[in-house]
């Protein structure tokens, strides 16, 4: 692939780290996120770039194996098993590799990493199992016209209601790479998960809800320090892949009309991969002590379209185009961009955060779509020793204002041409709510030493964009379908093993916009169809 591989020209030769701690065991970098609201972990991790680094192996993260007069140095990576189940509906939020689906499902995921020089490779596969039992999603008792309506969002991204109709299975390279590392920086082929951004429950612009993509990285290993002040940086080039299944009812039909439009490109060739380039800077000033800032850019096409449309184009332009927003692509291309804060105040243990991104500019429309997240965390020193409570708040709108966007159906997520969306696999790649959906995330904890107890409230909006859009004409603002999801969470270390256990108690009102028919009523008013789900995920991690 040639617009990926200019920049492996750049060579030092000084000696780099590159151990991380993945995704899949956020609960240890919360951990450490809280220690540092007090004073007692790095303040130079800016929490923005993740993974994060583990130069200095804290909780005995890796074992070393090899002996310590050998050229290559061997880790052992901690083994992670996680579970998780839904009774009746999918839940599905930031789990990777995992699909939404209802049973039970698990991945387990051993590792082990290697260290020769400035070479490393990091082994760290991740077997997937899931049940993938039937659920009922959107219903058949919808109108013919609301079908047609819900089409129109299905044939812009790539977000199936369920991955066929069997049990799941898979084994990705998961938490894998391959990097050169030399003093402040990497660069090499990974799979792994990325988070970018401040936010803790909802990252807009990249995050773990959907399976880690094949890339290529450059990336800092720590902050640069520079006379005024710490830079990080990610650029990454990289493939999404589709999700190869359909939404429900794919023959079906619309005044003769077939609903199902295949996702192809100019070549007409059906579910093709898109070529995917962003990157991350973030930038501390020294003048201002606790404040991050940042600028986070993706860009998307099909391959295709890169090649057709960039064929006059040539040099750093083609091989780079996140960094050039001046070439006409008409609409033959997807992306976004926007800026980051973080504020953390160590003396009061608070930190605040805030993120807001815009799409690029689609010539049909005046307005783009914008999306933010606005959050902040506090703890409050207990009388017992290493106690604290902590509270915590998160709010995500990806809700559009703009009528033109909503009735034209417009969201952040999606796109008209580049019709898989802002996805890998079937899943959105930033915020776990999805298009045109909000969500109020409200979290108190009791932590002591490594032991964190949780309760939460989350309230969700579901994709606003499209009830608006399906039911303003006629007014039927009966049908919202809003989540209210009730939270406890333990996360505690015992020798070896760090546990995480999350239950999730979930009243999904009027429950994919439905409402009861059945009843015999003559009121317009009527109840929902309302649906209860018990959500538990187990997440046990064995550090060798």
């Amino acid at each position: 692939m040639k617009y990926i591989i200019p920049f492996y020209c750049i060579f030092f030769f000084i000696p780099g780290f590159s151990q991380t701690i993945n995704l899949n065991e956020n609960h240890i970098e919360n951990h450490l996120r809280n220690q540092q609201l007090l004073k007692q972990t790095d303040s130079l991790n800016t929490f923005t770039i993740r993974p994060i680094s583990n130069k200095q192996n804290q909780f005995n993260y890796f074992k070393i194996i090899s002996k310590s007069s050998s050229k290559i140095r061997i880790s052992l990576l901690p083994v992670d098993y996680i579970t998780n189940f839904n009774s009746k509906v999918p839940y599905n939020y930031n789990n990777g590799s995992m699909i939404p689906s209802k049973g039970l499902q698990q991945i387990f995921s051993p590792g082990i990493h290697f260290n020769f020089g400035v070479i490393s490779i990091q082994l760290k596969p991740e077997y997937v199992f899931s049940e993938n039992k039937f659920f009922n999603g959107f219903s058949e008792n919808h109108y013919d016209v609301i079908w047609q309506r819900r089409y129109n969002a299905w044939n812009k991204y790539d977000i199936p209601e369920r991955f066929g109709d069997k049990s799941f299975k898979k084994i990705y390279l998961g938490q894998s790479n391959l990097k050169l590392n030399f003093r402040n920086f990497s660069i090499g082929f990974s799979s792994e998960n990325l988070w970018w951004g401040p936010s803790i429950r909802n990252s807009i612009m990249m995050s773990n809800n959907a399976k880690g993509f094949n890339h290529f990285t450059f990336n800092s290993n720590k902050p640069l320090k520079t006379s005024v002040g710490n830079l990080e940086w990610q650029f990454i080039t990289g493939k999404l892949d589709p999700s190869g299944f359909t939404p429900p009812q794919p023959e079906k039909k619309y005044q003769k009309t077939k609903l199902y439009v295949p996702k192809t490109d100019n070549n007409s060739i059906e579910n093709p991969s898109r070529i995917f380039q962003g990157y991350i800077f973030s930038f501390s000033p020294k003048w201002i002590k606790g404040l991050t800032i940042g600028h986070i850019k993706w860009v998307q096409t099909y391959d295709s379209f890169f090649d057709v449309k960039l064929k006059n184009v040539s040099g750093l332009n083609y091989y780079f185009p996140v960094f050039d927003s001046k070439i006409n692509y008409n609409g033959y291309r997807d992306g976004a961009n926007g800026f980051f804060f973080r504020s953390l105040w160590v003396n009061s243990n608070t930190e605040i955060y805030g993120e807001l991104y815009t799409k690029e500019k689609n010539q049909d429309f005046q307005d783009s779509p914008k999306a933010h997240t606005l959050g902040f965390q506090k703890l409050f020193k207990q009388k017992k020793k290493n106690s604290y409570l902590k509270f915590s708040w998160e709010w995500t709108k990806l809700e559009q204002d703009s009528s033109i966007l909503i009735n034209n159906l417009v969201s952040f997520y999606s796109h008209n041409i580049i019709r898989h969306g802002f996805t890998n696999r079937g899943e959105v790649i930033g915020s776990w709510i999805g298009p045109g959906s909000n969500s109020q995330f409200f979290k108190l904890s009791s932590l002591y030493n490594k032991r964190d107890v949780s309760f939460a409230l989350e309230i969700i909006d579901n994709d606003n964009d499209w009830y608006y859009y399906a039911y303003s004409d006629n007014k039927d603002f009966r049908r919202y379908w809003k989540s209210y999801n009730v939270h406890f969470e333990y996360i505690n270390k015992f020798k070896n093993f760090w546990i995480s256990v999350k239950l999730v108690h979930s009243s999904n009102l009027n429950y994919q916009w439905e409402l009861d028919n059945e009843l015999e009523l003559d009121e317009w008013y009527r109840p929902g169809v309302d649906v209860n789900n018990f959500h538990s995920t187990i997440n046990l991690s064995y550090h060798f």
